[in-house]
């Protein structure tokens, strides 16, 4: 009986300890940014007069890390709505960069964006992982993803 009866303890103790981790990481997980807070930084993006008109028909295949998809954005001002290969996609245009958001919605999982105007008319910049964007000249970070945009047709 002794024996059983250290051998419960043991059980229970292993299910508490498992049960704290599992706890502690989802607390960890939800410290980050979330896709509703994204949504609310995107709003202080707008700074300068918009130099981009994003409505229209863009393509991401000459990305390094990989195509994005097609494009398909509708700007008003200096907002911007639209879709990226099945992302939902809000954004603004502030001079000549232009900042957004995408992603899994419901999951609210998403990417923060940057892509600023080059001189042959591409939009160049970074993507990051469930993280806000700096500035383009900020350091490269592991979960940044590189994107080209090229219109494609207004």
């Amino acid at each position: 009986m002794n024996r059983m009866h250290r051998l419960l303890n043991l059980k229970m103790k292993q299910f508490w300890i498992i049960a704290a981790c599992v706890v502690l990481a989802m607390t960890i997980v939800s410290c980050g940014p979330t896709l509703s807070g994204a949504l609310k930084w995107l709003k202080t993006q707008e700074t300068a007069e918009p130099q981009i008109n994003m409505t229209g028909r863009w393509d991401s295949s000459e990305s390094v890390t990989g195509s994005w998809g097609a494009g398909r954005f509708n700007q008003v001002g200096a907002r911007f709505t639209g879709f990226l290969d099945g992302y939902k996609v809000e954004g603004v245009v502030s001079g000549k960069e232009a900042c957004f958001v995408f992603g899994y919605g419901q999951l609210g999982q998403f990417y923060s964006a940057r892509v600023s105007l080059g001189e042959d008319g591409r939009l160049v910049g970074n993507a990051l992982y469930n993280e806000l964007i700096g500035p383009i000249e900020g350091p490269f970070k592991p979960n940044s993803y590189s994107m080209i945009l090229k219109k494609v047709t207004d």
